[in-house]
Formats: structure tokens, C-alpha cells, sequence
């Protein structure tokens, strides 16, 4: 079976944990199962974390439908699909085709935009064309239970034509490294889903500066929303390789994780796998995939964040050491290969 991709993403920071499930998770299948074979649609833009498929760059002309919108029907990557003599599409919710010609798998990855828009009262024609195209897919594909019944809620999609794939964990992140911070710091993950509440991020980053002596890693992907330099003790990293990720992470004082609406939970589990006691909004998928195991604080209160991250750095030894050890036993269940074989069952299924 061949199964074309497209992965013409123009956006590197919005998409960067999508791309960092997806190419993972396309590794594992290949590794696991060589009867199906993915044919990447790339761009220039595209992730270089789909390096080593096999590729066919195209420079599609789509139109999109707004913020929140599909790519059109576009002719190049109709063709690309032909080319690549695919017997199924693998779509993403905003940037496949609409009438791929073929059976179509679409993976929801991410509804934040859609659900922050969804809280304004204003995505009702959106829904409409997201709807349409879910319903036009053969098979819907996600990260987590979550996302499956919120693209119930969302857009009428049928609990029983969604497929779940809980993310894994790479074992790099259970294994010794070291850091290239001074310690003491906590680290204050930014992504996408976080820039919805930047002002709050700002209240809590001088907050921590005086209240503890602790250095402020600024971690993750750059957001049009961040200042272009920090002032005060903070160090700004946007990428990192895994190895000296997880030095980062497990010689950290805490993990702060205010993001919204977070379907997949990809960071606070690779915190978590590496031994860091992690502050999380209450929201989204991540007390499905985190279980009890982080501190979690109210979206929206800058003094319930506060209120976390102090809990945990006030933690004694015992209790910091439990609190590892329950993070670390959870994120064993967590593989890439369970992942694998949840898609391999939905492709074969169509």
C-alpha cells in the first residue's frame, strides 16, 4: 500500500508538534510493517523532520478560507498525488485536498484555533467547511481520546469513524544527560497554544523572578507574540535536539506548561519521561495523557499558575521523588510501536 502525505505546511512554528508526531509516527510504521509506503508532498517550507521518505516537492496554489480555513482543491497536488501512485491520502484537517480521488485518511492533530474561535461565538461557517470535509474523509485519526469527541462536539463527527493513536515517547528521554544551563532554572514552554495567553505568561515570568533565584529557560517555538529579546533572567531556546532536550529538562526545577486546548500533550509527556515535575493548564487532552501526575492550575488565573509552580518547587525531597517516579511509570505505557499499529489498522481498513 502506498500512502501519499502532504506535508506543504508554510507555517514551521504552528505545525511544529504535528510535524514532530506525524514523522514519528510514520517512522514507526515503516519500521514495524514494510507492506505500506508513505510518499511525502513536500514544499520548500516543509519540516526537515521528514527527511529520509521518499518525496515529491510541489508548490501548491492554495486559497485559504481564512485563519481557520482548508487549502482549496489545488491542480499541482492533485497531480503529485497521481505521480505518486498512491492507493491512499493521509491529510491534515487544514491543508489537505479537498477531493483527493482517493480513500482519505484525515489526522486531527490540533483544534486549538478552532476551539479558541469556537469560545468567541464566530466559527460557525468555518464549521461548516470543516465539517464538510470530515465528512467527505473515509476515516478521521488522532492523538488522543479527547480530539475524537471534540470533533463530536465540534463538527458532528461520529465517535465510531475516529481512530486514536496516543503519542510515544522516544527512550532518549529516560536516559542520563547533561544540561548547558546553570542551575537553578525552571523552564517556561511556549507553543502555539500558548498565545492566547501571553500576557499571562509575562505576569508569571517577572512574578518568578521576584520571588525565587531561579534562571527562566524560555523554551520552545518562537511565537510572533514574544518580545524579539527577553530582558531580566531569562535564556530564550527555540530548538533543541532530543539528547540535549532532555539534559534541559532533567536538571530543571520544574516544567511550565501554560497551553490551551492541547489535544496531543506531546511536551508534558517527554517532561514527564525525563524526570521534571510539570505545572499544566487543566485543559484539553493533557489530564488524559498525564493522568494526576502534573500540577495543574486553572486557565486563565496568573495566581493559580503562580500557586502551582510554587507547590512544586516548595516540594521536599520525598515528595519531588515520588512525584518523578509517578511521571516516569506512566510514560513507560507511552510507545511509538502502539501508536504504529493504530494507524496501520486504519489505513487497512480503508
Amino acid at each position: 500500500m502506498r500512502v501519499a502525505v502532504n506535508v506543504t505546511s508554510s507555517n514551521k512554528a504552528t505545525s511544529f508538534h504535528r510535524d514532530q508526531y506525524l514523522g514519528r509516527l510514520l517512522r514507526s510504521v515503516t519500521s514495524i510493517q514494510d507492506e505500506i509506503q508513505f510518499v511525502l508532498l513536500t514544499s520548500p517550507d516543509s519540516s526537515p523532520l521528514y527527511n529520509g521518505f521518499e518525496c515529491i516537492e510541489t508548490s501548491p496554489s492554495i486559497i485559504r478560507k481564512g485563519f481557520l480555513g482548508l487549502g482549496g482543491s489545488s491542480g499541482e497536488l492533485s497531480r503529485a498525488m497521481k505521480q505518486a501512485k498512491a492507493d491512499v491520502a493521509l491529510s491534515l484537517l487544514n491543508e489537505g485536498i479537498e477531493k483527493p480521488g482517493l480513500p482519505e485518511l484525515l489526522l486531527v492533530h490540533d483544534l486549538g484555533p478552532w476551539e479558541l474561535e469556537s469560545q468567541k461565538g464566530g466559527v460557525g461557517a468555518v464549521n461548516k467547511h470543516i465539517k464538510r470535509h470530515c465528512n467527505q474523509a473515509d476515516a478521521l485519526f488522532m492523538p488522543s481520546e479527547h480530539l475524537r469527541r471534540r470533533c463530536l462536539d465540534l463538527f458532528e463527527v461520529p465517535l465510531n469513524r475516529g481512530s486514536v493513536g496516543l503519542p510515544g515517547l522516544d527512550p532518549v528521554f529516560r536516559t542520563e544527560q547533561s544540561t548547558m544551563v546553570d542551575l537553578p532554572y525552571v523552564i517556561l514552554y511556549l507553543s502555539p497554544l500558548v498565545s492566547s495567553c501571553m500576557e499571562q505568561v509575562f505576569k508569571v515570568r517577572e512574578q518568578l523572578e521576584a520571588e525565587f533565584e531561579h534562571t527562566i529557560v524560555i523554551a520552545g517555538p518562537g511565537l510572533p507574540a514574544e518580545p524579539t529579546e527577553w530582558d531580566g533572567r531569562v535564556v530564550r531556546i527555540e530548538y533543541l535536539p532530543d539528547n540535549h532536550l532532555t539534559g534541559l529538562y532533567q536538571h530543571a526545577s520544574a516544567f511550565i506548561y501554560p497551553g490551551l486546548h492541547d489535544g496531543c500533550g506531546y511536551a508534558v509527556l517527554e517532561a514527564l519521561g525525563a524526570g521534571l515535575p510539570v505545572v499544566a493548564a487543566r485543559s484539553g487532552a493533557l489530564q488524559e495523557i498525564a493522568k494526576d501526575i502534573p500540577i495543574y492550575f486553572n486557565p486563565g488565573s496568573s495566581e493559580s499558575l503562580l500557586q502551582g509552580v510554587r507547590r512544586v518547587l516548595g516540594f521536599s525531597k520525598s515528595e519531588r521523588a515520588q512525584r518523578v517516579h509517578l511521571g516516569q511509570s506512566i510514560t513507560s505505557n507511552y510507545t511509538w510501536e502502539k501508536a504504529a499499529w493504530k494507524l496501520v489498522s486504519a489505513l487497512q481498513r480503508l
